[in-house]
């Protein structure tokens, strides 16, 4: 395994194929980006609450603290990958944080702020090893079942946040809603569509 190859093509791919579809702009991946073999990180930010956010944004921005800018809005994102080598040919993840940092206007925070944090040492039932975080309080922790590629998390932002650019961003994806049969628990029908099957759902445990 080597996760850190790994991370860095699905980087590197996800940004030409971004500005490609013109979705993205400034990325900040030239020169060394790449040269630490221990990691993969554009900075991350950590912001107390909304206010600190709305006064801190844009030294992030004047400081080159991010990856790139979203063209629609200047979104911004963010993304840190650290790794280990416990042997010579193996390279796991050790930590990780991507966020999503939304556009302020007039002094309002336009989307979400959204961040997915991993650490391998931070084991617990109420605070899981990999989960993500909605809003700048912190206080509610969604558990994840697995580290995400940058492709991913990308992906998911577009989802919630730039339907046009995800549809751009997906071309080969049928943006379609269709349900098939089954056993749902307490309606007539099936209720989550067979394409978000294949994209991003939260998973229930089935009570019978």
């Amino acid at each position: 395994m080597d996760a850190f190859k790994n991370i860095k093509e699905d980087l590197s791919s996800v940004i030409k194929k971004a500005l490609k579809c013109k979705i993205i702009q400034n990325p900040r991946i030239g020169g060394k980006f790449f040269d630490n073999k221990n990691l993969i990180s554009s900075k991350y930010s950590y912001f107390r609450d909304e206010e600190d956010y709305k006064n801190s944004l844009p030294r992030k921005y004047e400081d080159d603290e991010y990856l790139f800018t979203m063209i629609e809005d200047s979104g911004l994102f963010q993304a840190n990958y650290e790794f280990e080598r416990p042997a010579k040919r193996k390279c796991h993840l050790k930590k990780m944080n991507l966020c999503y940092l939304p556009p302020v206007e007039d002094g309002v925070v336009l989307k979400d702020y959204i961040r997915i944090d991993y650490h391998d040492d931070n084991i617990g039932f109420f605070h899981s090893n990999v989960h993500m975080h909605v809003g700048f309080l912190s206080r509610i922790r969604i558990p994840l079942d697995e580290v995400l590629l940058f492709s991913e998390f990308f992906n998911f932002i577009l989802y919630f946040h730039y339907p046009d650019s995800f549809k751009r961003f997906n071309k080969e994806m049928p943006i379609t809603h269709t349900f098939s049969t089954g056993s749902p628990r307490m309606t007539r029908n099936v209720v989550l569509s067979n394409e978000l099957k294949n994209f991003v759902y939260l998973q229930t445990q089935n009570r019978h």
